[in-house]
């Protein structure tokens, strides 16, 4: 049983890595510029053009979004493995604290949704059409 599950745990690791590539391959595929999208208003073209290009190149390597692909990826994945997930750009706070803080909510309904799910799912098979005493017998 002890092997059977390290096995498992150690194919884990493959998927995880492959799924973690293919997301960050999806987003860096979408159109659009990120730093566009932080600065809103000001992308579009408001202000003075010089002062926006230098702020954005300023960003770009702050962020290091200038960096190679698999550089920025390599960053990633050696943050995700220690759990910093970076910043919000929204927030302007840790993205671990925001899982955390948003967490107990999750688990609660999580747990509030197995907990119907198998209610609703022994009150099915209980009054399903058949002998109700042989289901009883069994339960």
């Amino acid at each position: 049983m002890a092997k059977f599950v390290l096995t498992r745990l150690v194919e884990t690791i493959p998927v995880l890595l492959l799924s973690s590539l293919l997301v960050f391959a999806i987003l860096h595929l979408i159109p659009g510029d990120p730093i566009d999208a932080m600065l809103g208003a000001a992308a579009f073209g408001v202000g003075d053009p010089a002062e926006h290009q230098r702020l954005v190149t300023q960003i770009r390597t702050q962020l290091g979004l200038d960096d190679p692909l698999w550089q920025q990826y390599v960053r990633w994945l050696f943050g995700a493995v220690r759990l910093d997930l970076g910043e919000s750009f929204i927030r302007h706070a840790p993205v671990t604290e925001l899982i955390a803080a948003r967490l107990p909510s999750t688990i609660e309904l999580a747990v509030a949704a197995l907990v119907i799910s198998v209610v609703s799912t022994l009150l099915n098979w209980f009054f399903r059409p058949g002998k109700v005493e042989v289901r009883v017998q069994r339960f």
